[in-house]
């Protein structure tokens, strides 16, 4: 966090926001409960909603990374209406195989000198197996994405699903443009 806001003294917050603009989308109904040694901020819980009825959660702490706001900690969004929240990326289609499904999503997430990466993540899909992901991105310079993914059986519609709910990299030239 810039200094302005790492007070000198330690402390505990909790804050309440009905609604956080973040151009792209907002959040809402955001819920921070953290504390402070004057140092790092520690998250005991940050909570969002997001669109289709999605819950974004943040445990972890928040530092000063030579000038930059740093985090090291997990991250989870659980989804209701998955279809609704992939509209983020592209634009919702009559017969979106995400449509009356339910996702869990969960990763070790670290963010640090224009570098983000996801460790230890899974996807559930309904109430199915979990599958496996990482991630490492390079948000700073030369844009760079690396991700991997390890997947049990998906049927058809899985497969469906969890193509749904990737930027579409051949027709929308913003994903392809964020990372070359």
């Amino acid at each position: 966090l810039p200094p302005l806001f790492v007070p000198a003294i330690a402390g505990r917050i909790g804050v309440d926001i009905a609604e956080l603009d973040l151009r792209a989308f907002s959040l809402r109904e955001v819920r921070i409960d953290a504390t402070t040694d004057g140092e790092v901020w520690n998250l005991g819980n940050f909570t969002a909603q997001l669109p289709g009825q999605s819950l974004l959660t943040l445990n972890g702490r928040l530092f000063d990374d030579e000038g930059k706001t740093g985090y090291e900690g997990t991250i989870a969004l659980n989804s209701e209406r998955p279809d609704v929240l992939a509209n983020l990326w592209h634009p919702l289609e009559d017969g979106n195989p995400l449509f009356n499904r339910q996702l869990n999503l969960s990763a070790d997430l670290s963010l640090k000198s224009s570098e983000m990466s996801l460790a230890n993540g899974t996807l559930v899909l309904d109430e199915g197996a979990a599958h496996e992901f990482a991630g490492l991105f390079t948000l700073g310079g030369e844009r760079n994405a690396l991700v991997t993914a390890r997947f049990g059986v998906l049927d058809e519609g899985q497969s469906e699903a969890v193509m749904a709910l990737l930027p579409d990299f051949v027709n929308d030239t913003s994903a392809g443009n964020t990372f070359p």
